[in-house]
């Protein structure tokens, strides 16, 4: 969650920030109670994987957009 906190932070500020945590939170805890599944949050590493995926295929949709064509060395 702090990782998710930091990125969003950074991108929209600190109170949507807050304000997006806490409803994710809402929701886990949410869920766990309505299933009684145990929580299995993502590590900050898994989380920063993630997004690193995330960047990546943006950058490749917006390549693809203005025509140039990507390989992978």
């Amino acid at each position: 969650m702090g990782a998710l906190y930091r990125n969003l932070s950074l991108r929209k500020g600190s109170g949507i920030a807050v304000q997006a945590v806490a409803r994710k939170l809402a929701t886990i805890f949410y869920n766990m109670m309505k299933y009684k599944t145990p929580y299995r949050g993502k590590t900050a590493e898994e989380y920063q994987e993630q997004n690193r995926k995330r960047k990546l295929k943006a950058l490749e949709r917006q390549a693809r957009k203005m025509g140039l064509k990507l390989e992978k060395i």
